[in-house]
């Protein structure tokens, strides 16, 4: 499972994942129409446990934000929301499982680095296709 892989690379690459996910910008600026659902996430700088106490909308808007921002220079969404929705909805689930198992101040965004970095290395979520 890939959260077990996350579990693995936690301690490997401590602060270079999270500083990667800063550089890139998660500014939530991804365009599409209907449903504003990718908006208004704000666990950007979260730790596991207040990911944990958070909206499911929150989540998943936030999940949004970070795919929008990991894939703009590898495979952009190019306003294809149901794509995007369908790799947040999938990230939302993997942070959600590895922070259950993580300590409660441990950082979304390392949590989130290191999620991407498997599946890049797997061929999994976003990097599926």
């Amino acid at each position: 499972m890939l959260s077990t892989h996350v579990r693995n690379l936690r301690y490997k690459y401590p602060v270079i994942l999270s500083t990667l996910l800063a550089l890139n910008g998660c500014d939530g600026n991804t365009s599409g129409s209907g449903a504003q659902w990718f908006k208004g996430g704000t666990l950007h700088g979260a730790t596991a446990g207040d990911w944990l106490r958070a909206t499911d909308a929150n989540r998943l808007a936030t999940s949004a934000d970070f795919c929008a921002s990991i894939m703009r220079s590898k495979k952009p969404y190019n306003g294809d929301m149901d794509r995007l929705r369908r790799d947040a909805e999938w990230l939302n689930k993997n942070i959600t499982d590895a922070a259950t198992g993580a300590s409660a101040d441990e950082q979304v965004a390392d949590i989130c680095g290191m999620i991407m970095a498997v599946a890049e290395q797997t061929h999994a979520g976003p990097y599926s296709e």
